[in-house]
């Protein structure tokens, strides 16, 4: 073999490396994006553990409060009426909340849900009502 032969193999092989090198680096960085994305809808708590977090009577203020500001950002449309009566109900009875936190949910929801006021104002009386 030739000295040109050589050359031109090796520089054939020096730009397969290249483009193998590429796409290796474009693959790892595609890949941390959607992990970064999974992660995100994974931290998403569920209406369903945030209603849990309400429920049980060991939550702090501080807790609750995270749970309400969760709930009116990314479940803020009332879909079930049900679970947000029994969400609102909760609150009022909870032995670590506040008026600030029933008020401030309270206006949230409403403000979210206009429809739903006549609802709304049933379940938080009836809490109210029911507070120890």
């Amino acid at each position: 073999m030739g000295l040109t032969v050589l050359i031109e193999i090796g520089i054939i092989l020096v730009i397969i490396l290249a483009i193998l090198f590429f796409t290796l680096f474009s693959l790892q960085k595609r890949g941390k994006n959607l992990s970064k994305q999974t992660t995100l809808t994974k931290d998403l708590p569920t209406l369903h553990s945030l209603s849990f977090i309400i429920h049980n009577k060991k939550s702090t203020n501080l807790e609750l409060k995270k749970s309400m500001e969760y709930i009116l950002k990314y479940y803020g449309t009332i879909q079930n009426l049900d679970i947000y009566n029994d969400i609102l109900y909760q609150i009022c009875i909870h032995p670590n909340t506040d008026k600030n936190l029933i008020l401030t949910f309270d206006k949230e929801l409403k403000k979210l849900n206009p429809q739903y006021k006549q609802e709304i104002n049933s379940a938080i009386s009836e809490g109210l009502s029911s507070r120890k």
